[in-house]
């Protein structure tokens, strides 16, 4: 019985999406959301949520072991043309299957937009590129290439915001990704659990592991900016797998549109959150301008210096933001 009222809720709810506008997005670059996806290190076995709103795009994933959360946020200004009424669309797919399809697209062409189109014929993901590039045929007229794929979507729901149990006061810090991986990744030798300790006066991070020996990675002012210490010296320990996903995938600025900043952020229990912001080119500048032409405005001189003024300058119509969340170590742990 039970059963049976399973395949009524999905046959109904398969009636309802397909009931609803599609949505049709087009992306100019491919390379860039598959370098974001992979930056996610989602379990090639899981599937992660998808979320089509008419701000923009996300998806969430949650790790088995409930300690560690991502996400990646894509504003629809990131996209060339975005068609996308009320009410979000919330769908699962297989990860893998999504980064290996978009992967096979950008090994054919790196500059043919990417069309997205939901729901398909059986309620399914579709992707399209069509690339005519300047091939030439054997009688001289245009030749392209492309390419389709059709990815398996099921029900699911959001997994559970773990920031939804925030609670201030928080102490947070700015610094370059980059320098932030090359920190945590020479903490994978000790291999135990990290402590992340900040220190107010004067401003100053150290992260130090213990196991089958210690080391300690001290970072001073003028590496971090921003900072905030809730208290005179914040402590916590997290597992060095959660910290190793949060810091060390982060794409190279090459990669994308420019160099990668992070927003480092420790709640009063703990909880720690990590934001990457990437820069990315193309898409649509808000009220209809150039996005080449907005992203130079945006990056005009300012009474600012150094890395403060790099953040002030980002324009987050332009971010693609991939945030972590984990759990802090139990102390009996």
């Amino acid at each position: 019985m039970d059963i049976d009222s399973n395949d009524e809720q999905e046959q109904e709810h398969e009636e309802e999406e397909q009931q609803l506008p599609p949505v049709h997005l087009t992306l100019s670059n491919i390379r860039s959301l598959t370098t974001l996806l992979q930056a996610m290190k989602i379990s090639a076995k899981q599937a992660c949520t998808v979320v089509l709103a008419p701000e923009g795009v996300e998806l969430h994933w949650a790790d088995d072991s409930k300690s560690l959360r991502s996400s990646l946020q894509l504003r629809s200004e990131l996209f060339s043309s975005y068609e996308c009424g009320p009410p979000r669309r919330v769908f699962g797919v297989a990860m893998l299957q999504l980064v290996d399809a978009l992967a096979v697209f950008a090994s054919a062409s790196s500059a043919a937009p990417l069309q997205l189109h939901y729901p398909g014929p059986d309620g399914e993901l579709q992707l399209e590129l069509s690339d005519s590039g300047d091939a030439v045929d054997v009688d001289g007229g245009g030749a392209g290439c492309v390419m389709y794929a059709r990815i398996a979507t099921q029900e699911q729901d959001l997994p559970s915001d773990m920031t939804d149990y925030w609670r201030e006061p928080a102490s947070y810090f700015l610094l370059k990704g980059a320098l932030l991986k090359e920190a945590v990744d020479d903490l994978e030798w000790p291999g135990g659990s990290v402590a992340i300790r900040l220190s107010r006066d004067p401003p100053a991070l150290s992260m130090a592991a213990a196991g089958t020996g210690s080391l300690e990675v001290h970072l001073s002012a003028a590496d971090l900016s921003g900072v905030q210490v809730a208290e005179p010296q914040v402590q916590q320990r997290y597992r060095y797998k959660n910290m190793k996903a949060s810091m060390c995938h982060i794409p190279d600025g090459k990669e994308v549109g420019g160099p990668v900043s992070t927003k480092v952020s420790i709640d009063a229990n703990g909880l720690l959150k990590v934001t990457h912001m990437v820069p990315l080119a193309g898409g649509r500048a808000p009220g209809g301008g150039s996005a080449t032409g907005q992203q130079q405005a945006s990056m005009q001189p300012s009474a600012l210096s150094g890395f403060a003024a790099t953040q002030a300058a980002l324009d987050s119509s332009r971010l693609g933001v991939v945030q972590f969340v984990s759990l802090p170590v139990d102390e009996e742990d």
